[in-house]
């Protein structure tokens, strides 16, 4: 059953007040343990929590070829590699910087959605808004982006974090529309953790790991809300929106991330958030003139003629 407006509204909101936060709480988690082996914990505890809930709701386990080339593709490239490389840039990298740079999934997203999966349009009014939202994260950053020092390293490891994630996303859009997003999710995360904490045996040898309470509540928070909640909501929506709509929440939680940490950590906001913030909303404007639903049943026609 297709969800009403007001749903995925919400839901769509509640993702990227969600993810908005989780920039922060990836840098907190960072203090005491390594990278990958965060990672690997908060993918490998989100695994287990969708394991209860698919045994609370008496899911089938059961997968064929084709849903195991799709865990590959979302455990391997998107939790996986993708996750593995954003938090690794952190370590020099500042959270604004990685939001920013993350920021070109649209981009990779309607490219690729367009021109290697055949998936959706890609007009003059999609690039434009697109262009837009992206600048209006640049006016809102400028002056981050100016002072930091982080290493081009880190940045350009953000940007393979960008490219996998958008590939995983569009090709879980073409060809993940009838699996059960538990499931899904289940195996994908488990697998995501596998592969990241094998990476830290080989590349983080010899760091030791220190629990605190501020990072085990990172962890946890991660965990349950940045990975369970917001993924499942996410890949909900993915079956009724387009792959390019979903990817401008990169757009909008950078700007909720500045917000919440001027609400809970007093930061000073500049005057170019205003300025910023009604660029990216015009952005979305331009490329989504039509509403999400209305969009959608577009799309749905277009892949049944």
């Amino acid at each position: 059953m297709r969800p009403g407006k007001i749903t995925i509204y919400l839901l769509y909101a509640t993702i990227c007040v969600i993810w908005g936060s989780t920039w922060l709480a990836i840098k907190l988690g960072l203090d005491g343990v390594p990278p990958l082996v965060g990672a690997g914990f908060r993918f490998a505890l989100a695994g287990l929590l969708f394991l209860a809930l698919i045994v609370s709701k008496k899911l089938s386990l059961r997968v064929n070829g084709a849903t195991v080339r799709l865990i590959v593709m979302v455990g391997g490239l998107n939790f996986g590699l993708s996750y593995g490389c954003v938090y690794w840039s952190e370590l020099t990298v500042s959270s604004g910087l990685a939001s920013v740079l993350f920021c070109v999934y649209p981009f990779f997203v309607a490219l690729l959605a367009h021109y290697w999966f055949a998936l959706e349009s890609l007009d003059w009014k999609k690039i434009l808004g697109i262009g837009f939202g992206f600048a209006g994260i640049a006016v809102i950053y400028a002056d981050e982006i100016q002072a930091s020092t982080g290493s081009l390293r880190g940045m350009l490891a953000m940007l393979v974090a960008t490219l996998a994630s958008s590939i995983s996303l569009v090709y879980l859009k073409k060809y993940g529309s009838e699996l059960n997003t538990l499931v899904l999710n289940f195996y994908s995360m488990l697998l995501g953790a596998a592969l990241l904490l094998l990476t830290s045996r080989l590349l983080e040898r010899g760091q030791g790991i220190h629990w605190s309470g501020k990072n085990i509540t990172a962890l946890l928070y991660l965990s349950v809300f940045g990975s369970v909640v917001a993924f499942t909501m996410y890949f909900y929506l993915l079956k009724h929106l387009k792959a390019t709509q979903m990817s401008f929440v990169t757009f909008i939680y950078p700007i909720l991330a500045l917000l919440l940490g001027s609400w809970f950590l007093h930061e000073r906001l500049s005057g170019k958030l205003a300025v910023g913030a009604a660029m990216v909303l015009g952005g979305i404007l331009i490329s989504n003139r039509a509403s999400p639903t209305g969009a959608m049943e577009r799309a749905r026609n277009r892949e049944g003629n």
